[in-house]
């Protein structure tokens, strides 16, 4: 079960889903400083020290935004998906529609997009075992 620090940590990882445009390698504490998201300078610059980027979801036009973060510490992954944006009219009329209406996410165009995001995931995970265990290989039969 995890622990109370834990989920403190996940539930910042959730906010820090909001933000836009953030890239693998880089300092991404503005982007989490920006009023959207909600964390203040501060905030954003320690969220910033204890978690790198690995990947965000592309833009769309469904209001779906999540994030691979990589705890620099630990080295745990996290899949920080951003909840309904109070904000965004489109984002309530989908899911007022989707959930509400119809009462499924069978074909939300923020589930297909979730499911886009864990596919390109996947594939990039199992192409860098693929690529670790052909290295290790040819490391053995050198020696």
């Amino acid at each position: 079960m995890p622990s109370i620090q834990q989920l403190a940590s996940f539930a910042q990882t959730s906010l820090g889903s909001y933000a836009a445009k953030l890239l693998a390698g880089v300092d991404n504490s503005a982007a989490y400083a920006d009023p959207a998201v909600g964390m203040s300078r501060a905030q954003a610059n320690a969220f910033d020290a204890a978690f790198a980027v690995l990947q965000q979801s592309a833009p769309s036009n469904d209001g779906f935004s999540a994030v691979l973060l990589q705890n620099r510490r630990t080295g745990q992954k996290v899949l920080a998906i951003a909840g309904t944006d109070p904000r965004s009219l489109i984002d309530l009329l989908t899911d007022f529609i989707d959930i509400g209406v119809v009462g499924t996410v069978g074909n939300m165009e923020q589930y297909l997009s979730l499911e886009t995001l864990l596919a390109q995931l996947t594939h990039a995970i199992a192409s860098a075992q693929r690529w670790s265990n052909e290295a290790g290989f040819r490391r053995e039969a050198l020696q």
